[in-house]
């Protein structure tokens, strides 16, 4: 991306210069961000110009009013004010059509006194404009400056006898001078009559002073009234009622809806006795439809009086000017730097520094993107400066979108100051607004605006957390991913909370507690879940009721032979989870693809050294009872523990768990900070889940290295997606791989002879993890044709694919979907 080269259309293009936006100023040719709309608004005032070019406020009855207020809407930080001060200081520094225009300025109602009425603000304007003038003309008795200065005070003082009939200027008729005779013959009927031709005399006192000052025309331009709503309507009062002459060319900046609220607003209250009276407070709906279509008829009347439709600029996100009229933007750093760099080019990068690299990704990133307001692409595109020299990092990151995740109550600080922690507040906020079914991949394609800046900002945070905490990819993996498929399969929120809180998922615990705590409480809901995404093995041959049964092994027999190492026992009883009824001598006993997955995340989460992690696989391998929930007794989650290893006896000279451990240390500290995105993940976690209930294996071995051969398919199609912007990627097969291995081989055989082996890191890196290796076919390295995935050393000391095969796999129901 290299901006030095990039050919430019001097007519179409824009250059933003971030250091010079961070303020409203005007624009010039070549900086205007909304250029065609700049054009448009140019020529409305050029036409009304034309137009009243021979109007005169001479005659003395007030015939014609004129509403030609050209509005300019659009969101907060779109750019409503700079547009504005562009258009003025055009104008301020040119003349049209051989017409002169006196520019008044922007007025900002929330810098005005709560007191202080924008007409007289309005008028005093005029006259200090006026009265600079005729200072500088001298003020000698006989001069003719002298006698404009006079005509133009009697003018102001004519003006001045109608003000008492505005809102909050003067007292009103109910004052005590309107009880004395006197005054109402001399004075009051002088003062109604001033109030009744005060627009005309505006208008008179306009002429006079376009005249003086040598002027065809007041330019004058509100910005933004609509955010104090209090101070916006008497503004839009004023330009309805005294605004009306040709010779004020008047510009208004707001959001329409905004106006359209604050008209409704003053509406509602004049009809609030009415409510009161006959449709008793609001309770009788058929008045209060009536009500409403009054309101929605005198709503749309005023905007299309005072705001005229064909006098309306809209301003356009970027996104919509590069659809619509096929501009392009371009970004530089400051006015004086000679690089320049294409705005979606500049977006891309960032994304990418990111980990985004899918291009349909990418692609609805942009899209959200260049659809925010300027204001906060710019703050974007400015703190990035800073992310890309190493300046910020945690919460400066998602500066831009702090406040809605603030305002959505995400709880930021526990991402920042507690990393493996990062994915609790993620899974909290997608299940207090109902959104982890269609916004798990925290994606910005919701139609609510605070969602897409939420998930934009989790993502960003994410993906910067794991850098330095792998242990996160697992943990949204299940967390997250799973527990997404789970609220699918069963299409019930009320399990989806139960589970939650059940199996602690909005509490750091562990990850392979938090997987059998959320099968006890699944198990519990049969009529709704059928959990065949575990594999449901026969029990213990300690507790089969049955006795020894010579045509069936169960998985502590297999594991009890000769020759098995203790890497062997412990990598066999890993996945190994039992549910036992409360208060019955019932349990079931499963096999789980994410009990594997969790055990592969914890060890992550505490890989410092190989005593800890030696400590880690020595839980992980103990047989966990979990209790099934049941209404009628009491279960405390956890029931029973039986340890495997109790009974092992000697090893001798078993040295294969000092291996595993040392294999498992260099596993991890082989990841280096890479990332890979929450959208890829999710699609990892939903492929696995939807083929496991797929898969026809009878025997466990079988089973579960489909389970694997699933999983690491699964990463393969993702992490290919993620590399096609970039590389020359041959198409993969996207099928699941559900009874054989051949898919997985022949996509991966496909990635090595494009060249891409070292690209594909999260499935390499996965693949190779000695827990998940344990479980290959041992002829996986003869029909694998590739060099991507390197072997274990001691494949064969912790190889459990050829004792699983000897267990068999019971039978599961299938519950109908709901």
């Amino acid at each position: 991306m290299n901006g030095e080269h990039i050919n430019r259309d001097a007519g179409n293009d824009i250059v933003i210069v971030l250091n010079d936006s961070t303020y409203a100023h005007a624009f010039g040719e070549g900086n205007r961000i909304h250029q065609h709309e700049y054009e448009r608004a140019i020529r409305l005032i050029d036409g009304q110009i034309t137009m009243f070019a021979a109007y005169s406020a001479k005659a003395s009855v007030l015939h014609d009013r004129f509403h030609n207020t050209i509005s300019v809407f659009g969101g907060r930080g779109t750019g409503k004010t700079s547009f504005l001060h562009s258009i003025l200081d055009h104008y301020d520094q040119l003349n049209v059509t051989g017409k002169s225009i006196e520019v008044l300025g922007i007025i900002d109602p929330t810098i005005l006194e709560e007191k202080g009425h924008i007409f007289l603000y309005i008028v005093s304007l005029i006259n200090k404009r006026v009265c600079k003038v005729l200072d500088a003309k001298g003020c000698s008795p006989t001069s003719e400056a002298f006698m404009v200065r006079k005509d133009w005070e009697t003018a102001l003082s004519k003006l001045a006898q109608g003000l008492p009939s505005l809102d909050a200027v003067g007292s009103d008729y109910r004052n005590a001078s309107w009880q004395d005779d006197d005054f109402i013959m001399e004075k009051g009927l002088e003062q109604v009559d001033a109030a009744l031709n005060l627009e005309l005399s505006f208008h008179r006192l306009v002429d006079k002073a376009l005249h003086i000052l040598g002027k065809d025309y007041f330019m004058l331009a509100f910005d933004d009234i609509d955010v104090d709503m209090k101070k916006g309507w008497p503004i839009l009062e004023c330009i309805r009622k005294y605004l009306t002459t040709p010779r004020i060319i008047t510009l208004l900046s707001g959001n329409l809806r905004f106006y359209s609220n604050n008209i409704r607003i003053q509406q509602w209250r004049q009809l609030d006795l009415l409510i009161k009276y006959e449709a008793d407070g609001g309770s009788d709906k058929f008045m209060m439809g009536k009500f409403n279509a009054q309101v929605n008829e005198i709503e749309g009347q005023y905007l299309i009086k005072v705001l005229k439709a064909e006098n309306r600029i809209h301003l356009h996100s970027l996104h919509e000017a590069i659809q619509t009229y096929n501009r392009r933007y371009f970004v530089k750093y400051t006015e004086g730097t000679e690089r320049i760099f294409a705005l979606e080019d500049k977006y891309t990068d960032l994304l990418n520094r990111r980990g985004i690299e899918n291009v349909s990704s990418v692609e609805i990133f942009l899209k959200y993107m260049l659809g925010l307001s300027l204001r906060t692409q710019i703050n974007i595109l400015r703190n990035d400066i800073h992310e890309s020299t190493g300046e910020a990092h945690g919460i400066a990151s998602v500066d831009t979108f702090l406040s809605r995740m603030y305002a959505a109550k995400i709880d930021i600080d526990l991402m920042i100051n507690n990393p493996w922690m990062c994915n609790i507040p993620i899974l909290d906020y997608l299940v207090r607004y109902n959104i982890l079914n269609n916004s798990y991949l925290l994606l910005p394609t919701d139609d609510n605006e605070g969602i897409n800046a939420c998930v934009t900002g989790l993502t960003f945070l994410f993906m910067e957390k794991q850098r330095c905490v792998p242990y996160l990819i697992f943990d949204y993996m299940l967390r997250i991913g799973y527990v997404r498929n789970v609220l699918l399969a069963s299409n019930s929120n009320d399990i989806l909370s139960g589970m939650c809180s059940y199996a602690g998922a909005f509490q750091d615990v562990s990850l392979k507690n938090f997987v059998g705590m959320s099968m006890g409480y699944l198990a519990s809901h049969k009529e709704y879940y059928d959990m065949k995404e575990h594999a449901l093995v026969y029990g213990l041959s300690a507790y089969a009721r049955e006795g020894h049964r010579e045509d069936l092994v169960r998985i502590d027999d297999a594991f009890s032979a000769d020759g098995v190492t203790a890497a062997q026992k412990t990598i066999g009883f890993i996945p190994l989870c039992a549910l036992k009824y409360s208060g019955k001598n019932e349990s079931r006993l499963y096999y789980s693809i994410f009990n594997l997955l969790a055990a592969i995340g914890q060890v992550l989460k505490v890989a410092s050294g190989r005593d800890t992690i030696r400590t880690e696989l020595d839980k992980m391998q103990l047989l966990r009872y979990y209790s099934i929930l049941d209404s009628n007794a009491k279960a405390s989650g956890l029931e029973d523990v039986f340890n495997f290893s109790e009974n092992n006896g000697d090893d001798g000279d078993d040295n294969s768990m000092d291996n595993l451990v040392s294999s498992l240390e260099a596993w991890a500290h082989r990841f280096e900070g890479q990332t890979i995105p929450p959208y890829a993940l999710g699609r990892i976690v939903s492929r696995l889940y939807s083929t496991t209930s797929q898969i026809r294996a009878r025997n466990l071995g079988a089973k579960m290295y489909q389970y694997t051969v699933t999983l690491l398919n699964a990463c393969l199609i993702e992490e290919a997606l993620e590399l096609q912007g970039e590389h020359d990627v041959p198409r993969l097969n996207n099928s699941n791989a559900t009874n054989s291995d051949r898919i997985f081989l022949n996509n991966l055989g496909k990635i090595s002879d494009a060249g891409l082996g070292d690209r594909i890191w999260f499935t390499k890196w996965l693949a190779e993890c000695p827990l998940i290796q344990a479980f290959f076919d041992a002829n996986f390295w003869e029909r694998n044709r590739t060099c991507i995935i390197e072997r274990n050393g001691h494949f064969e000391e912790i190889s459990v694919y050829e004792i699983l095969d000897r267990v068999g796999t019971r039978p599961q129901r299938t519950i109908q979907t709901r």
